[in-house]
């Protein structure tokens, strides 16, 4: 197989170069850490915007990780310029240079990707009765099952209960957590809609976001619907990014995000039981870089920093287990590194699920060399699951698009949230095979 470098490529390779240029600087003057620091962050904004330029369908596929990795990195960009004492780490931290390194990994993910994404020229098919009444089918028993849910077991949102608790401890049948967790499948779908049944496919998302919001959820899922959203409307093609659009799109970003506030500041005031709830909102943004912070200061100091351990078989062996803990993988493992361990434990009685883990994971068991590898083979998985996206996205394929979808959280949980074990585990595998044999039997047959 011929690699070819397109521009975007070779403009990665550049700033990696710059970064890897600032990363030394750091390490030889540290009065010039947060200058580094700085332009390490303007290097990062160059490569996205210059993401555009490679396709839009794979700009908009790179996106999730594009808006997620920026989140974290500006967070670092705050520690690292003020220093802050954080609670969870107990201690206060200062310019380490850490940021630079969060970006150079983050860009050598990026060119794994670039260099395996190939788009396919294919046109825009419409959506199949089949394929219609089967987004319909998904979306009645989705929206069934959280309303019995919350018939039965109550309405977190309403009765203050933390939706960790709630859906972990509280909810005891199975079938509900499962329809709370695929909810954005059924937004996916119905995002293949958007030309055809544009006022009922309004309403049914309106429906969908309600009952989320109900089941407690304050940001995340809301974030992750954007996000998809995104993706399918530029992949279909469904509309024209006009100026008239885009004021449209801005007003309502604008407004979600206004209405997402207030969901959040209710969550802390009345679930969270915050004493300062603007603290406590802010705390909670600005903490999304402190796992990378204080895993690359550990592994700074650990002589095993630059080669790391084995760690990532044990990783695997989890995924492939019906009995996995996670208490002892993933972001568990690395928050018993960096914070006490009744801590820990009381997230994990809660069920707590982390975010912003990765690439400190990766760190954990490659170190600093073999890191640069791993985030090259993990961007091109990412690139080819990117690719199986845009043709089930451009052929209308319900089935196609449910489960890879399905694979591209599981990308998203591993390369964001740090859950590598979910990555590389038995449901990754029998998602890659059905749908590999899902695209053999669809050949001859044509919704």
């Amino acid at each position: 197989m011929k690699i070819v470098f397109d521009d975007f490529c070779l403009l990665c390779f550049k700033c990696i170069f710059f970064l890897f240029l600032f990363n030394a600087i750091c390490q030889l003057y540290e009065p010039l850490t947060n200058i580094c620091n700085v332009l390490a962050v303007f290097v990062w904004l160059v490569i996205i915007y210059n993401t555009k330029n490679v396709d839009k369908s794979f700009c908009a596929l790179l996106f999730p990780l594009s808006w997620l990795y920026s989140y974290a990195i500006f967070s670092e960009l705050y520690f690292e310029l003020y220093p802050s004492f954080t609670p969870e780490l107990m201690k206060t931290t200062y310019a380490t240079g850490g940021l630079v390194r969060l970006i150079l990994y983050n860009s050598i993910l990026f060119i794994g990707a670039d260099i395996a994404f190939k788009k396919v020229k294919m046109p825009i098919e419409v959506i199949s009765k089949a394929n219609r009444y089967g987004i319909y089918l998904l979306y009645f028993v989705i929206v069934s099952l959280l309303i019995t849910s919350f018939v039965t077991y109550g309405i977190p949102l309403l009765e203050g209960v933390n939706r960790f608790v709630f859906w972990n401890k509280e909810v005891e049948n199975p079938l509900f957590s499962a329809a709370r967790g695929n909810t954005f499948i059924v937004f996916l779908l119905l995002m293949l809609l958007f030309n055809e049944r544009s006022k009922k496919m309004i309403w049914m998302v309106v429906v969908l976001v309600i009952l989320t919001a109900l089941g407690g959820d304050k940001f995340s899922p809301f974030m992750v619907f954007i996000l998809y959203a995104l993706i399918v409307i530029v992949i279909r093609e469904n509309i024209k990014f006009d100026k008239k659009f885009c004021m449209k799109a801005v007003g309502g970003v604008l407004l979600i995000f206004f209405l997402l506030l207030q969901l959040i500041y209710y969550h802390y005031a009345e679930i969270a039981k915050a004493v300062n709830v603007n603290d406590a909102i802010v705390a909670r943004l600005v903490e999304q870089g402190q796992v990378w912070w204080m895993v690359d200061q550990i592994m700074l100091c650990d002589n095993a920093g630059l080669i790391g351990n084995a760690g990532i078989i044990d990783e695997i062996k989890a995924g492939f287990s019906l009995t996995t803990d996670p208490y002892y993988y993933g972001m568990y493992k690395i928050m018993r590194m960096i914070i006490s361990q009744d801590m820990v434990l009381r997230y994990y009685e809660f069920g707590v699920e982390f975010t912003e883990g990765y690439p400190a994971i990766g760190l954990i068991y490659f170190g600093y060399f073999g890191l640069v590898v791993f985030q090259l083979f993990i961007g091109y998985l990412y690139g080819k699951c990117a690719i199986c996206f845009y043709k089930s996205v451009r052929m209308g394929d319900a089935l196609g698009c449910a489960m890879i979808g399905k694979l591209h959280s599981l990308f998203i949980v591993g390369l964001v949230g740090g859950n590598l074990w979910k990555l590389f585990s038995y449901k990754a595998v029998l998602l890659v095979t059905i749908y590999y044999l899902w695209c053999k039997f669809r050949r001859s047959l044509r919704f």
